[in-house]
């Protein structure tokens, strides 16, 4: 970064957060964790601290501050990870009679029951 930038940075105030949910951020990351709805989350937050929020408020909140890198993942500071990657899929044939091909949809194999 350039100097002058730097300089002109380091004068500049912190600006605060605009969320009301900032200060219960690592609250509602671990609650999500440990796989609470966002409805519960909201009724917790509501019933614990008095902070009016619905669900989708913090449906809000959490997407706002997950990033995308082939894995969800929370904010990096958490070090908390949700992997969405695919269980290996066996494409063998299945004793039912089904293959599976990811490339192809599913069909019967036509080895098994005709004559």
């Amino acid at each position: 970064m350039d100097e002058a930038f730097k300089q002109i940075l380091d004068t500049l105030p912190a600006r605060k957060t605009r969320s009301r949910l900032e200060p219960y951020g690592e609250l509602i990351r671990e609650m999500r964790l440990r796989l609470y709805t966002f409805g519960e989350i909201a009724a917790f937050l509501g019933d614990r601290y008095g902070v009016t929020v619905t669900a989708s408020g913090v449906h809000d909140f959490v997407r706002r501050r997950t990033r995308w890198n082939g894995a969800r993942t929370f904010a990096a500071e958490t070090g908390a990870v949700r992997s969405n990657t695919k269980p290996s899929v066996d494409s063998s044939v299945d004793p039912t009679g089904f293959t599976y091909d990811p490339a192809e949809p599913l069909r019967l194999d036509n080895k098994r029951g005709k004559s």
